[in-house]
């Protein structure tokens, strides 16, 4: 039979790329769902299970020691900010003169600096270790050591805080205070509400360790 008589269902006829065409691909699976069937498909758990594989939070603060590099990259991203518009997008003058740097020139260069201070900040980054505290220890620690006074100088109770929550290195109180000292604010507070953050999951200090009354009152 003359190859022209086939028809259009006869695979004599069809085009190569009617073979080698890859299938749809399938759809791609929701996370959401996926967690679901996991946690469905994982045994039932008792309390003794619970209790022997709870672990108390962790992490690391991200102190950079060089503090001239902070207060630059800082003046930067202060810069670099004020030449965005609400969107996030620079904006050039149209009248600014030839030899006058342009906001869109500006930026790239601020932007630039920026990325070269973060490699230098990164060789002078101390990456202390702190563990929270359970709620019975972070309560018993609070109406121990909390101010009881409204506008109370919390500087004392952020020293204690460091000391006990540090884990890798090991602080003492002696050595908060000397850290308070010596570091630069925001480095200070790196310490002080990661140390916090581990024990409760926010730094909003005082109340992101659950005091809305004093100590005393509760």
């Amino acid at each position: 039979m003359n190859t022209t008589d086939q028809s259009l269902g006869d695979p004599g006829t069809q085009t190569p790329d009617a073979f080698t065409r890859p299938p749809t691909a399938p759809p791609i699976p929701d996370p959401a769902a996926l967690a679901e069937a996991a946690v469905a498909a994982k045994a039932p758990m008792s309390v003794a299970d619970v209790l022997a594989a709870a672990r108390l939070p962790e992490k690391r603060a991200r102190v950079c020691l060089a503090g001239d590099l902070v207060a630059e990259y800082d003046d930067v991203i202060a810069e670099l900010a004020g030449l965005l518009d609400v969107n996030g997008e620079v904006t050039d003058d149209p009248e600014a003169s030839i030899g006058e740097e342009s906001k869109t020139a500006r930026a790239t260069r601020l932007n630039a600096r920026a990325d070269e201070i973060r490699v230098q900040m990164a060789e002078h980054m101390w990456l202390p270790l702190f563990r929270g505290m359970s709620s019975d220890d972070l309560s018993t620690f609070n109406a121990a050591h909390y101010p009881k006074e409204d506008g109370a100088d919390l500087k004392p109770y952020h020293e204690l805080l460091v000391a006990e929550c540090s884990v890798e290195p090991k602080i003492t109180v002696e050595e908060a205070r000397q850290l308070r000292k010596t570091l630069p604010v925001t480095s200070w507070q790196e310490l002080w509400k990661t140390a916090a953050e581990v024990c409760t999951g926010r730094i909003d200090i005082p109340k992101s360790l659950g005091f809305s009354v004093s100590p005393k009152a509760k």
